[in-house]
C-alpha cells in the first residue's frame, strides 16, 4: 500500500511540474532596449539610420490556463540632416537640424495556453494599433526660415497570435510566435504580419535576461521593420 501511495505521489509530482513551469511563462513583466532597421519606403523613401527605442511586455495568468497580455514596442529613427543659410535684404540667418521618424505598435489580448511537457503552445486574440510619426523640414520657397512639419498617424484593428515556448534546459527557454493584425482607419486598411523569436535565460530566482528578434512585414505598403530587443524579465 505504501509503495502504491508513493508511486501516485511521484507521478503526480512529475505531471504537476510542467504545469507550474508553464504558469510562469504567462505571468511576468519584461522590458528593455530595442534596436531596429526599417525599409525607407516606410518614411516616403527618405533614407533613415538604425533605430533606438524600447519595449514592454507583460502577461498575467489570472485563471487556469487563461491569460491576459499587453505589449508595446517603440523605435525612433534618425532621418536626413539639413542645413540652410539665407540673406533677405538687410536680414540674414541660418538653421540646421535633422528629420526624425518613429513607429509604435501595441497589442492587447486574452489567450489560452496548453502545457505539453517541454512545449507550451498558446493562442491569443485581441486588439492592435500601429502609429507612424515624424518631423520633417520643409524648405522655404523664398529667402527665410523653413518650417518643420510634424505628423502622427495611428491605425487600429483586430489581431491574433499563435506561438509556443520551448524549455530547452533548466535555465534556458525559447519562444516562437506569429502575430497577424488587420488594421483599418477611415477606409485605409493595413495588414501586418510579424514573426518573433525570443530567448530567455534565467540567471537568478524569478529573473531572466532576454534577447529577442522580430520581423514585421507591412504588406499593404510593401515595407518592413526588423527589431532586436535586449532586456530583463521578472517572473511572478
Amino acid at each position: 500500500m505504501k509503495k502504491v501511495l508513493l508511486s501516485i505521489i511521484t507521478v503526480s509530482t512529475i505531471m504537476a511540474t510542467p504545469l507550474a513551469s508553464a504558469n510562469n511563462d504567462f505571468t511576468y513583466v519584461s522590458a528593455g532596449l530595442q534596436f531596429g532597421k526599417a525599409d525607407d519606403a516606410l518614411f516616403d523613401n527618405e533614407q533613415v539610420e538604425s533605430a533606438l527605442g524600447g519595449f514592454l511586455d507583460a502577461s498575467w495568468n489570472f485563471y487556469d490556463n487563461v491569460f491576459a497580455s499587453y505589449s508595446i514596442s517603440y523605435s525612433s529613427f534618425d532621418g536626413e540632416g539639413w542645413a540652410r543659410a539665407w540673406t533677405n535684404g538687410t536680414s540674414s540667418g541660418s538653421e540646421s537640424g535633422q528629420d526624425y521618424f518613429s513607429t509604435t505598435k501595441q497589442y492587447y489580448s486574452v489567450g489560452y495556453f496548453m502545457p505539453m511537457n517541454k512545449f507550451t503552445p498558446y493562442v491569443s486574440l485581441g486588439y492592435a494599433d500601429y502609429k507612424l510619426a515624424g518631423s520633417v523640414y520643409e524648405f522655404s520657397m523664398v529667402p527665410g526660415p523653413g518650417t518643420i512639419e510634424k505628423y502622427s498617424d495611428k491605425i487600429g484593428g483586430a489581431a491574433g497570435e499563435i506561438g509556443t515556448y520551448i524549455q530547452v534546459t533548466k535555465n534556458y527557454k525559447m519562444k516562437f510566435s506569429y502575430n497577424y493584425a488587420a488594421l483599418e482607419e477611415s477606409g485605409v486598411k493595413i495588414k501586418i504580419n510579424e514573426f518573433y523569436f525570443g530567448n530567455d535565460y534565467a540567471f537568478a530566482d524569478n529573473w531572466s535576461a532576454v534577447a529577442n528578434i522580430s520581423y514585421r512585414d507591412i504588406g499593404t505598403i510593401n515595407t518592413n521593420e526588423i527589431s532586436t530587443q535586449l532586456g530583463v524579465k521578472y517572473n511572478f
